[in-house]
């Protein structure tokens, strides 16, 4: 079911995406500030799905400080795992790896969108919907497939950035589902 969950998210967003429309295909990530401008996509998204504007500021500091905290929790637990794999050379140690970088980023999959949103907690609040969602498991297992579109997509197809829109869109319309549901 998570699996179907993220397959139905990835084709609304690439209907959204694809639509004539659709006015944020060409707008790509600095270098130097990639969560920030992350942010403010994601921001132009979730106004366009809403049809309404969003009165948040997107500050470059806050946003680049919440997706290093982000990536750099998920990434520590990812390398500390793959340590044990060099020192064991078992394989298992990788495919954990993954699997404790996925289970931390299905605690704050929500992060951008409510920080977006102005919550003043979004860790907690992330958190929160994701137990609303299910849980760390069915949150992962619907992570996980988007991803893999996210990252794979565009080296098999040679369009990382649609690939990558994809995935960060598919997650706005979750959210968005999360966010109407709990109303």
């Amino acid at each position: 079911m998570p699996f179907n969950k993220a397959i139905i998210l990835l084709k609304r967003a690439s209907s959204l995406y694809d639509s004539k429309a659709y006015p944020y295909s060409n707008n790509h990530i600095h270098f130097f500030s990639p969560f920030s401008d992350g942010a403010k996509w994601m921001k132009n998204n979730i106004e366009l799905i809403r049809h309404r504007n969003i009165s948040t500021q997107i500050k470059k500091s806050n946003f680049e400080l919440l997706g290093f905290i982000k990536y750099g929790l998920c990434s520590l637990f990812a390398v500390l795992f793959l340590l044990l794999f060099f020192f064991s050379f078992n394989p298992i140690w990788i495919v954990l790896s993954i699997l404790s970088f996925y289970t931390l980023e299905a605690q704050m999959v929500f992060l951008f969108p409510l920080s977006i949103d102005g919550s003043t907690k979004p860790f907690k609040e992330s958190f929160l919907l994701t137990q609303h969602s299910g849980g760390t498991i069915k949150v992962m297992l619907t992570v996980l497939p988007i991803a893999s579109t996210m990252i794979f997509g565009g080296l098999l197809k040679r369009r990382t950035v649609r690939s990558w829109h994809l995935g960060c869109l598919a997650v706005l319309l979750w959210y968005e589902d999360i966010r109407l549901l709990k109303k």
